[in-house]
C-alpha cells in the first residue's frame, strides 16, 4: 500500500512539473535558437528569400519559353465563311468537292453573280523551324540568365545570413548590456544601503544618502531602457528570420565563433563571390545579345504541313478533303538600318557590363581591406578595454573600502561607480564590435553563410 501511495505522489509531482514548464513556455512566448538554426530557418522563412526563390522559378520557365520557339507547333483551326464573292464561291465549291457539270450552266453569268455559299473549314496544321539562328541564340541567353539568377539568389542568401548574424549579435549584445545594467542597479542599491546605515549611525551625511538615492534611481531607469532595447532586438531577429507575427525568439548563450583569416586569403576568396560570378555571366550574355542582334542578317527556314476538310452544312464536316506541305525561306534584306543599330547597342551594353564588373571587383577588394583593418582595430580595442575594466574594478573596490572607513566621500564613490559602469559597457561594446567586424570580413569575402552553416 505504501508503494502505491509513493507512486501516486511521484506521478503528481511529475504532472505538476510538466504543467509548470508548459506555463513558463507560454508566459515567455520565446524559443531559444542558435545562430546556425536561426540562419537555417531564415533560409526557409524569410520573405525576401521566398520571393527570390519564386523569381528563380519564373526564370526557369523563361528557358522553357525560349526553347518552345525551336519546337514544332501543332494547332487546329475552325473557320466559317458565307460569301457571294465570285472567286471565293467558285473555290469553296471546289474545296467542298461539290462542283458539277450543272454549275457550268449559265456561265459566265453564274460565275460573275454566284449565289451566297456557306463553308465550314476545319484544318490541322504543323509548323517546324529548320534554321532559326535567333531562336537558338535566345535559348542560350535564357539558359545563361538562369545561371545569373541562381547566383543572384545565392547573393541574396548571403545578404540575409548577414542580417541574421547582425540581429542575433544584437540580441546577445542587448542581453550583455542588461547584465551590466543589473550589476549597476545592484551596486547602486548597495551604496544606498551603506549610506543609510552610516547616516542612521551618525557617521554619515544626509547628502550622501540623497546622492545615493539619485544614483540608484538613474540605474533603475537605465535598466528599464536596456530591457526595452533587448525586446526590440528580439523582435528584429524574429522579423529577419521570418517568424509569424507575434512569435518571439531568444538567443542561446553560445559564443559566436568565426575563424579569423589573413587579408590575402580573404581577398582571394572575395574574387570568387557569387555577385562577381553573376556579373561575369552577364558579360557572357551581353556577348550573346550581340549575336542575337547579328542573327537578323541571316535567313530563317521552316517547314509546314496541313490537312483541311470543308463542308457547306456542319462544323468538322468533310465533304471535301485536301492537304498541303511546303517550305518557307524568309530573308530580311533591308529593315531601315534597324539591325545595325541593334548590334551597336548590344556592343555598348557589353562594354558597360564589363566596366561594371571591373568596378565591382575593385569595390569588393576595398571593402575587404577595410573590414580587415576594422577587425584588427577591434581586436586591439578588446585588449585595451579589458585592462581598463580591470583597473575600474580595482579602483571601485579600493574607494568602496575607503568610504566605509570614512576615508573617501560619496562623490568619490559615485564617480568610481560611473567609471566602472562605463568600463563594463565599453567591454560589451568592444566584444560586440570585434565579433561584428569578424562577421563583416566573412561577409565581404563571401563566406559568411558557409562558415555559419558548417559549425
Amino acid at each position: 500500500m505504501a508503494k502505491v501511495f509513493a507512486f501516486i505522489f511521484a506521478m503528481t509531482i511529475m504532472f505538476s512539473s510538466a504543467v509548470h514548464t508548459s506555463a513558463d513556455e507560454l508566459s515567455t512566448g520565446s524559443k531559444i535558437i542558435t545562430l546556425t538554426d536561426a540562419v537555417k530557418e531564415a533560409m526557409q522563412s524569410n520573405p525576401l528569400i521566398r520571393a527570390e526563390a519564386n523569381g528563380l522559378k519564373a526564370t526557369e520557365k523563361d528557358a522553357g519559353i525560349a526553347k518552345s520557339y525551336l519546337m514544332p507547333k501543332l494547332y487546329i483551326e475552325e473557320k466559317f465563311l458565307r460569301t457571294d464573292n465570285p472567286t471565293y464561291a467558285f473555290s469553296l465549291k471546289l474545296n467542298q468537292k461539290r462542283f458539277a457539270a450543272d454549275d457550268l450552266m449559265g456561265a459566265p453569268q453564274t460565275f460573275n453573280n454566284p449565289e451566297a455559299i456557306n463553308n465550314f473549314e476545319s484544318s490541322l496544321n504543323i509548323e517546324m523551324p529548320v534554321f532559326a539562328k535567333k531562336a537558338w541564340t535566345g535559348l542560350r541567353m535564357a539558359k545563361k540568365e538562369l545561371e545569373v539568377k541562381q547566383l543572384d539568389f545565392s547573393v541574396k542568401r548571403q545578404d540575409i545570413a548577414y542580417q541574421v548574424f547582425k540581429a542575433y549579435l544584437g540580441v546577445q549584445t542587448a542581453k550583455a548590456y542588461l547584465n551590466t545594467a543589473t550589476e549597476a542597479v545592484d551596486d547602486a542599491r548597495e551604496h544606498l544601503r551603506i549610506a543609510e546605515l552610516r547616516y542612521k549611525s551618525g557617521v554619515g551625511l544626509l547628502s550622501d544618502t540623497l546622492r545615493a538615492k539619485v544614483a540608484f534611481s538613474e540605474a533603475e531607469q537605465n535598466y528599464l531602457k536596456v530591457q526595452n532595447d533587448l525586446e526590440i532586438a528580439k523582435s528584429g531577429l524574429a522579423l529577419v528570420i521570418g517568424c509569424n507575427e507575434g512569435q518571439s525568439v531568444d538567443v542561446s548563450d553560445e559564443t559566436i565563433l568565426l575563424q579569423d583569416e589573413p587579408l590575402k586569403t580573404a581577398i582571394v576568396r572575395s574574387l570568387q563571390r557569387d555577385d562577381i560570378r553573376a556579373m561575369q555571366k552577364r558579360i557572357e550574355n551581353a556577348d550573346n545579345m550581340v549575336g542575337l542582334a547579328s542573327s537578323d542578317y541571316l535567313p530563317t527556314i521552316g517547314l509546314f504541313a496541313g490537312y483541311q476538310v470543308d463542308d457547306h452544312r456542319t462544323m468538322f464536316g468533310d465533304e471535301g478533303r485536301s492537304w498541303q506541305v511546303g517550305a518557307v525561306l524568309r530573308w530580311n534584306i533591308f529593315d531601315g538600318l534597324k539591325r545595325e543599330n541593334e548590334v551597336a547597342k548590344a556592343k555598348a551594353i557589353k562594354r558597360q557590363t564589363e566596366e561594371y564588373c571591373d568596378g565591382l571587383k575593385k569595390e569588393i577588394s576595398f571593402k575587404v581591406n577595410e573590414a580587415y583593418l576594422r577587425l584588427q582595430e577591434a581586436k586591439k580595442t578588446v585588449e585595451l578595454t579589458k585592462a581598463v575594466l580591470a583597473s575600474a574594478e580595482e579602483a571601485m573596490r579600493l574607494i568602496n573600502t575607503r568610504y566605509q572607513n570614512s576615508l573617501s566621500t560619496m562623490v568619490d564613490l559615485l564617480d568610481a561607480q560611473v567609471s566602472l559602469n562605463t568600463a563594463r559597457s565599453n567591454m560589451v561594446k568592444a566584444e560586440n564590435d570585434y565579433t561584428d567586424a569578424l562577421g563583416r570580413l566573412k561577409y565581404q569575402a563571401g563566406s559568411l553563410l558557409e562558415d555559419i552553416l558548417k559549425k
